[in-house]
C-alpha cells in the first residue's frame, strides 16, 4: 500500500511535469501473476506480466509506474521492486537498470575504481563463488541476472544520479550484464 500511495505521489508530480503518469499496482488488471514462495508467507515472485496494458498506455503517452505486488490464486503477494521491475523489463524486451548509491559492481567494495564495467553470468556465479559479489550487492544482481532470464537484452546496476544512463552506456559507471 505504501509503494502504492508513493506511485500516487510520483505520478501526480509528473504529470505536473508535462508527463502523463499513472500509478498502479500490479493487482490492477492482472498485471502481474505471481508465484508465492512459501517459506516466506505472502512474499512471491512473479511468473506473467500483462504486457499489453502497459504497452497500450505507454502509446497513449502515458507513464505506468506499477507497485511491485503480484496476485497468485489466493490473493496478493509482496514482491521485490527489483525482482518486480526486471520481471517486466524482461517481459517488454526491454533494458532493466537497477538504481543503487554506488557506481556499480566493485573487485573491492571500498575501491571505485575496481569497478567491473561488464559481467556475464557466468562471471557473476564465479565472483559469487570467490565471495567478491556479497551483502546488498546480491539482489541487485540476481535482479539484473533475472532480467535477462526473463528476455531483457541487458540490464546493469548503476548509481541512481544524473547522466546515470550516458555514464552507463558510455562505460564510464555501473556495471554493464550481458547474457554472454
Amino acid at each position: 500500500m505504501a509503494l502504492y500511495l508513493t506511485g500516487k505521489r510520483l505520478a501526480w508530480g509528473l504529470s505536473r511535469r508535462g508527463r502523463k503518469a499513472l500509478a498502479l499496482s500490479g493487482r490492477d488488471a492482472l498485471c502481474l501473476r505471481g508465484r508465492a514462495l512459501p517459506e516466506l508467507g505472502r512474499v512471491g515472485e512473479v511468473v506473467g506480466v500483462e504486457v499489453g496494458l502497459l504497452l497500450d498506455l505507454l502509446e497513449k503517452g502515458y507513464t505506468p509506474l506499477l507497485a511491485p505486488i503480484a496476485l497468485d490464486e489466493e490473493g496478493p503477494l509482496n514482491v521485490n521492486a527489483d525482482t518486480a521491475a526486471g520481471a517486466v523489463a524482461g517481459a517488454l524486451g526491454w533494458p532493466a537498470v537497477f538504481l543503487t548509491d554506488v557506481e556499480g559492481v566493485y573487485r573491492n567494495p571500498k575501491d571505485p575504481k575496481t569497478r567491473f564495467p561488464r559481467l556475464t553470468p557466468k562471471e557473476v556465479e564465479a565472483l559469487k563463488e570467490e565471495g567478491v559479489i556479497q551483502g546488498g550487492m546480491i539482489p541487485k544482481v540476481e535482479a539484473a541476472l533475472a532480467a535477462l532470464r526473463a528476455g531483457a537484452p541487458w540490464a546493469a546496476v548503476a548509481k541512481g544520479e544524473r547522466g546515470v544512463l550516458r555514464r552507463l552506456l558510455s562505460g564510464e559507471g555501473g556495471t554493464l550484464f550481458s547474457p554472454s
